[in-house]
């Protein structure tokens, strides 16, 4: 056997790849982000982009150049190359089923990802102006599937325009609403909260069934 050889200093250990023929990785990590490199068997590692800080266990998703704040989440096809499938994206949206992108700190544009975990996703605009919190999917076996967001966020009045989709039909609940969730017991619904004018309170509308 020949002597160990050091490949990388400074890895982040989650961002090891289970493809042993085409591993990926994040390495020369400063605390903050690193850098991107795929390494083919025992070749030595190519630079694939600069300041990265996450990357999906399959090594099809990153999201890199970030600035402390947002990053650009990328797709990276088998020979490395990066492909943007949104701008501006705060961490934690690797292979998940929404995105949001255009971020400011407060709200961004809200996208659909179709195809998440494959080598080819595409993206479509739910809505606009979401917070962080703005947005849930929810489901009831054998009953229906559910969609809600908080679109137009004013972070003054720290509230938006409610939006909820049931089986496909979309009701529209108008501005004004602080936040909402969904509830399964003892009739599922959605509970929204208004916190000024005359409508101001806790308010529940149940799905049809």
């Amino acid at each position: 056997m020949a002597p160990p050889e050091r490949v990388a200093r400074n890895v982040l250990l989650d961002s090891l790849t289970i493809d042993p023929q085409r591993r990926r990785f994040i390495a020369d990590h400063d605390g903050t982000s690193g850098t991107l490199y795929q390494q083919v068997r025992v070749d030595t590692p190519q630079k694939l982009a600069e300041r990265a800080v996450e990357l999906s266990y399959d090594g099809l998703q990153a999201l890199i150049e970030f600035d402390g704040s947002v990053g650009d989440l990328v797709v990276l096809d088998q020979a490395g190359t990066v492909t943007a499938l949104a701008r501006r994206v705060p961490p934690g949206y690797v292979q998940t089923n929404w995105v949001l992108s255009e971020f400011d700190g407060t709200a961004g544009r809200l996208l659909r990802v179709a195809a998440p975990n494959s080598s080819a996703p595409t993206v479509s605009t739910l809505a606009e102006r979401v917070p962080t919190h703005g947005y849930d999917s929810f489901a009831i076996t054998d009953v229906g599937y559910g969609f809600a967001s908080l679109s137009d966020w004013d972070a003054g009045a720290s509230a938006g325009h409610l939006r909820v989709t049931w089986n496909g039909e979309s009701v529209d609940f108008g501005p004004g609403v602080a936040e909402f969730n969904p509830v399964f017991y003892p009739k599922p619904g959605i509970l929204y909260a208004r916190r000024e004018g005359k409508d101001a309170g806790i308010w529940y509308a149940m799905v049809r069934q």
